[in-house]
């Protein structure tokens, strides 16, 4: 066994006794179900009271869209929220954790809830930053986000990348569509393999709940144009909210992005390298619903989010102790580096630092 072996076996010892602690603590079972509910519930009713003052104020643009705007800051709460329940910590009772992720993405935004647990559960949590694995860093052919990308691309293709930053505020706004139609996709290909199982039907169910109730419906009262309308700004003011909420975890340049073959490195190094957290105030902390402590999440999904603070405290030191990085930005720092790497695409990694 050589020096670098002894040093990730000392390394993984150090990281159980961190979890035993964490446990012994009992972060990892204390869920804040009262404070959860309540947090995620009234994002709910925000989202959509300032939904409809948005329609009430529709001939006056200025208060349509401050009310759009302010929808977007309740979609993020929403969408943070339903997060957490996909790692069954949001509640105790994994069902209704289960009935949150179907009603806050499925019902609210048309995503799937097969895709999200396959994409950000099964592929993301795993291999976080693994350039050809991890698709949330895979935005090809539309979009370069590390140098490799353009070194491989046309000339034409290398022109364009020079210029993709102008266009990726446009692209956002269709973000939200894009993960429907991946949601469809993913559905497709699961009828294709598998047939159609009770949880792809329950899945259609939901879908189609969506798309009855945010379109078909209410273009009988209102017209299909101005519904479609409605629709589009919405789910582009949540596209933005979106990338503002999980962008600073991976796109900054603090996250290393790593080649393929670091798939099979040791969970925590694979974890602390690729992840940044970003720090907020406290309407900040409200909206995000734990989201910004990512380090945490990463290392301890199951825990609940109210528990992420205290856990910081903790991490931190032992990143200390154990001669790790703790990669930690402002928030707004981190939406803006999550926006330069478009035009200043990230280095692929080949191996992390030896500790």
């Amino acid at each position: 066994m050589n020096a670098s072996e002894i040093t990730i076996d000392k390394l993984q010892i150090s990281f159980l006794q961190l979890k035993e602690k964490i446990k012994a603590l009992g972060y990892m079972s204390d869920v804040r179900e009262g404070l959860s509910l309540l947090e995620y519930s009234s994002h709910i009713v925000l989202h959509l009271l300032f939904l409809a003052l948005a329609v009430y104020f529709h001939e006056t643009f200025v208060l349509a869209l401050l009310f759009f705007y302010l929808s977007m800051l309740s979609s993020v709460g929403i969408t943070t929220g339903t997060h957490t329940a996909s790692h069954y910590a949001l509640v105790k009772s994994r069902k209704i954790n289960k009935f949150i992720v179907y009603l806050g993405y499925g019902f609210f935004y048309g995503q799937s809830y097969e895709y999200w647990i396959h994409k950000h559960i099964k592929v993301h949590h795993n291999n976080p930053n693994i350039v050809g694995v991890d698709e949330d860093i895979n935005l090809m052919p539309w979009f370069a986000m590390n140098k490799e990308e353009i070194k491989n691309a046309s000339k034409i293709k290398r022109a364009y990348f020079k210029i993709q930053v102008l266009l990726f505020p446009i692209a956002l706004t269709l973000n939200i569509f894009n993960v429907q139609k991946d949601s469809l996709v993913h559905l497709a290909k699961i009828i294709k393999s598998k047939g159609l199982t009770n949880r792809i039907k329950l899945d259609l169910a939901v879908l189609l709940s969506h798309y009855l109730c945010w379109i078909v419906i209410p273009s009988y009262y209102f017209g299909f144009a101005n519904v479609m309308l409605f629709y589009y700004l919405r789910m582009a003011f949540t596209g933005y909210g979106m990338f503002a909420a999980f962008a600073p975890a991976h796109f900054p340049e603090e996250a290393m992005f790593l080649t393929e073959d670091n798939k099979n490195m040791d969970f925590l190094r694979r974890q602390v390298y690729t992840t940044t957290n970003f720090t907020t105030g406290p309407i900040g902390r409200y909206m995000l619903g734990g989201v910004e402590f990512q380090l945490e999440h990463h290392l301890f999904p199951n825990c609940n989010h109210f528990h992420y603070p205290k856990i910081n405290i903790l991490l931190k030191q032992f990143c200390k102790d154990n001669d790790l990085p703790f990669n930690e930005i402002g928030w707004f720092e981190g939406i803006w580096k999550s926006v330069r790497i478009f035009y200043r695409p990230q280095e692929i990694y080949k191996t992390v630092p030896s500790n």
